[in-house]
């Protein structure tokens, strides 16, 4: 069965002398086990059975079920989402000088093996970055300053699980208020820009000279880790990708300035 809808009919092939046809496009061929029997000329050709997996696939955020069979091996790499930006509030009154001037933390992603199957469901963990705080302004005489969010961390432990690389985010700079506090930078710079976890960048200050400064959230932590099926059948895995967290949004009665969102994490799932 063609996984995208249908057979195609790519051309044909022989096996032994006998015709096959392979119904997959060269792009979704992965890896994959034969089972032949011995025949003659004579006979009529015996089932050729193909276990198709694909040999990488890549995830957005989101949540997956991993059937992965006996004696297999995959890697798996997990980018956290990256943390959304504080905001500045121009504050016109005491009674909203305190609303939440917060971006939103970025969500983790995670490995985890489904219960009842004889093994550790503790998850793997590459955590998504904190979010910025933000700033209010009242008058030059009443206003405070946004700070960094904090990076994602890597956390869980799992012995059927080998870890490979384990790296935390990255908690951004606080810098000039000429100029726009950054986000954490992301630390999977390999992945496209689209879904690497980076931090969302702090607001402009909305106060006089600039001040209130929002500040960048923190970018998501990378981990790559192995899994091998010594089970005698298929093993299943949940496999969780964070998604970005929002920067803040000014309101009709918090007015200011936004701060960016995060990107995305990521899943990638490769057979070795």
């Amino acid at each position: 069965t063609n996984p995208s809808g249908g057979t195609t009919n790519l051309g044909q092939k022989t096996y032994q002398g006998y015709p096959m046809f392979f119904p997959y496009p060269t792009s979704m061929v992965g890896v994959h086990q034969v089972t032949t029997r011995n025949i003659t000329r004579n006979q009529t050709p015996p089932n050729i059975t193909f276990n198709v997996v694909p040999a990488i696939t890549y995830y957005t955020p989101g949540q997956y079920n991993l059937s992965i069979p006996a004696g297999r091996t995959v890697e798996i790499t997990l980018i956290g989402g990256g943390a959304g930006g504080g905001g500045s509030i121009h504050n016109y009154s005491s009674s909203n000088y305190w609303v939440s001037n917060l971006g939103a933390d970025g969500k983790d992603s995670k490995i985890a093996i489904n219960a009842n199957q004889n093994l550790s469901t503790t998850a793997l963990v590459a955590g998504g970055g904190k979010g910025g705080i933000g700033a209010n302004w009242g008058n030059g005489s009443s206003y405070s300053n946004g700070s960094a969010g904090e990076a994602g961390v890597v956390s869980g432990s799992n012995t059927a699980f080998t870890i490979i690389s384990s790296v935390n985010g990255i908690k951004p700079p606080i810098e000039s208020r000429w100029t726009r506090q950054v986000g954490g930078t992301t630390v999977a710079p390999e992945v496209e820009a689209t879904n690497n976890g980076a931090g969302g960048a702090g607001a402009w200050g909305v106060g006089d000279e600039q001040w209130s400064y929002g500040g960048g959230g923190g970018s998501g932590a990378k981990l790559i880790a192995r899994f091998t099926n010594n089970q005698p059948t298929n093993v299943e895995l949940t496999l969780t990708v964070g998604d970005f967290g929002a920067g803040w949004k000014k309101t009709a009665v918090t007015n200011g300035n936004n701060g960016d969102d995060g990107v995305p994490g990521y899943g990638i799932v490769e057979y070795v």
